[in-house]
């Protein structure tokens, strides 16, 4: 079974389009991670394989290695050298080298790949696997995204601390010096419907270009944890630890707030004036709160 922090992982990259160029997905408990490669490939490529064997190695996809043999040297350089060589058909697809158990890599094999992890070819994506990250060299994954699966996931963003799930959902790592902008939020997000002028305030000063897509996305999981609360379920993102009854947002569209947000990302991502943005933001939030 995938773990659903992989797949959010994943997912995320995907819908932002900050997919990394290596990546190093550990695992102790995994015997195989067929499930997981299947499903970096149809994600990535929007493919409908129903299991690894209908994969078609050789032309777009690439594979090295096992759980229990050695990867040697010229393994390595023959698929760096198919990989580079070999041209894409759908400029949209990836190319896709999975390295499966990097660990078993001889010192000679793992030195050939590092320049190569260093500067893949044009809209090639290494996947590696390992069992034993401790075994995979340190320049290695220096180089990669990594992803352990197991459940002590979690644990390695910090779920103890103040707003882990925010980090979680946004594929980022945890930053201590959020946590205070993130309670000003929270705190005026949950107090917003008596007083909404607190919150728009708080956008006001603190949004700005360069943090712009943090406090919207941060917004964006607060509102939608305020939609659960109204359906009666518990908050699950950011506002976890607010006391918030299904009653007190009843006169805000709350779904319209959230509409609001998707929208005005998606308009600082196409390099829309950042000020006349903002300005909207703040004139629609004060419509649907009644100002």
């Amino acid at each position: 079974m995938i773990s659903n922090v992989y797949k959010k992982i994943i997912n995320n990259s995907i819908n932002e389009n900050k997919l990394s160029q290596v990546y190093l997905i550990a695992s102790k408990e995994q015997t195989s991670f067929d499930e997981y490669i299947l499903y970096f490939i149809n994600s990535v490529n929007k493919e409908n394989n129903s299991s690894i064997n209908d994969i078609q190695f050789g032309e777009l996809y690439f594979w090295i290695g096992s759980e229990d043999s050695v990867i040697n040297k010229e393994n390595v350089l023959k698929s760096m050298s198919d990989v580079s060589e070999t041209s894409i058909l759908d400029p949209i697809k990836k190319k896709i080298l999975i390295i499966n158990n990097v660990e078993n890599g001889t010192a000679q094999s793992l030195n050939s790949l590092l320049k190569f992890l260093e500067n893949p070819p044009y809209n090639t994506i290494v996947f590696m696997t390992c069992n034993y990250i401790s075994q995979v060299l340190k320049t290695i994954k220096s180089r990669a995204f990594i992803i352990e699966i197991n459940e002590s996931f979690k644990k390695s963003i910090e779920e103890y601390k103040p707003y882990h799930n925010y980090f979680i959902e946004t594929n980022s790592e945890y930053n201590e010096e959020l946590v205070s902008l993130f309670d000003e939020y929270s705190e005026a997000i949950a107090q917003s419907y008596k007083n909404p002028s607190l919150l728009l305030k708080l956008i006001v000063k603190s949004l700005d270009y360069n943090n712009k897509e943090i406090i919207l996305n941060f917004l964006n999981l607060a509102f939608n944890d305020i939609y659960s609360i109204k359906k009666g379920l518990k908050a699950k993102n950011v506002l976890e630890n607010k006391k918030i009854s299904e009653e007190a947002f009843d006169y805000v569209p709350i779904y319209k707030i959230i509409k609001l947000i998707k929208e005005t990302k998606d308009n600082f991502k196409k390099a829309s004036n950042f000020n006349l943005q903002k300005g909207n933001l703040l004139l629609m939030l004060e419509k649907y709160y009644g100002i």
